[in-house]
């Protein structure tokens, strides 16, 4: 729009124009604007931003501004001379980390970090997502707070917001640790009215059903893993074991409380704790199965083996001293008394 001082008309003005993407460094398109002495304003038409995945929000600014033709006049840019343009895609709109990997530097205290999350493809519309933590060489809750089902909206007009992660203190001398962020579409039981369900870039870590990015918890600069802890460190993972004590400590406490807590010992009743004393000899013994935090989850594995192996010889033992006091074949207690009982606990 032209507004000439105090009503005169000046000659013909050509102003330059730049069309710039948010997300590119250069200019997409440039171009010219003339405007007549019989005028009083332009229209600019240019095309949408092509992007990775759509066409994108961007910004038009005037640069420069000249009197052409024979008239003495001046002619000057106003104070606002960009002007910000919102695209909507019918497809909606593209999520993306800013960086698809990140590294935390390890500390002693519990630090807050932030993921930054870039919308592509038109900020017109609400676009919604949902984002979880998923543990790697890092343990929930002995290395980061782990996030289950976070959700982030992307309210329009906006194409940046950042998630916030905790860290744990990181015990000394330890290696990197490695977890994923990841985000994904929201169920439709989960999405906001009015709100549209994100989608991803497909040559992105994640592909086009998510969006990944990979973070290093690196070690305390203080104390670096050296010497014997840190090849025992890259052979076990000490958090892991640190998690797995913990998990194991719990599922002792759990075997020997009714219902498996302090809560449910106070309202039990007489049923559960009758029922709690017979069964206390198992759930002591299968409480040696170690948490399959230890070693990968092998440690539970070959437990788990053993206690099978185990309980199979008693059953068999018990089986056919069952059919020889009542004198019934050991084929006929097998696919009779032993199969029901076996058979129960599914019903």
């Amino acid at each position: 729009e032209r507004r000439a001082a105090d009503g005169a008309t000046t000659g013909e003005d050509v102003v330059d124009w730049v069309a710039e993407a948010e997300t590119e460094e250069e200019p997409v398109m440039t171009g010219f604007i003339t405007l007549d002495a019989s005028s009083d304003e332009q229209t600019i038409a240019c095309e949408t931003m092509p992007l990775d995945g759509g066409c994108g929000d961007f910004i038009v600014s005037l640069l420069d501004a000249k009197v052409v033709g024979p008239v003495a006049a001046t002619v000057t840019l106003g104070d606002i001379r960009s002007s910000y343009v919102m695209s909507t895609s019918e497809d909606g709109s593209w999520l993306l980390f800013a960086s698809q990997t990140m590294s935390i530097p390890g500390s002693l205290q519990p630090a807050v970090v932030e993921a930054v999350v870039c919308r592509i493809g038109g900020s017109g519309e609400l676009t919604q997502c949902v984002y979880s933590t998923e543990g790697l060489t890092a343990m929930p809750g002995i290395d980061y707070v782990p996030e289950e089902q976070g959700s982030l909206t992307f309210p329009t007009g906006v194409t940046e917001m950042r998630i916030r992660l905790q860290t744990l203190p990181k015990q000394r001398h330890t290696i990197p640790r490695k977890l994923l962020l990841v985000l994904k579409p929201p169920e439709d039981d989960d999405l906001d009215p009015g709100a549209t369900p994100a989608r991803f870039v497909e040559d992105h870590d994640g592909g086009d059903h998510s969006a990944i990015m990979t973070i290093w918890i690196d070690e305390v600069p203080e104390f670096p893993a050296k010497g014997v802890r840190k090849i025992v460190d890259k052979m076990v993972n000490l958090s892991s074991l640190q998690k797995g004590v913990a998990e194991w400590k719990e599922q002792c406490r759990s075997a020997v409380l009714v219902n498996g807590s302090w809560e449910a010992q106070r309202e039990s009743s007489v049923w559960d704790r009758t029922f709690h004393v017979a069964s206390v000899p198992w759930l002591l013994g299968f409480s040696t199965i170690p948490p399959a935090s230890f070693f990968g989850g092998w440690a539970c594995f070959w437990v788990c083996l053993i206690w099978i192996g185990a309980v199979t010889a008693v059953i068999a033992d018990l089986a056919e001293l069952f059919g020889c006091v009542l004198g019934v074949p050991d084929m006929i207690t097998a696919i009779t008394f032993v199969a029901l009982g076996t058979s129960m606990p599914d019903l």
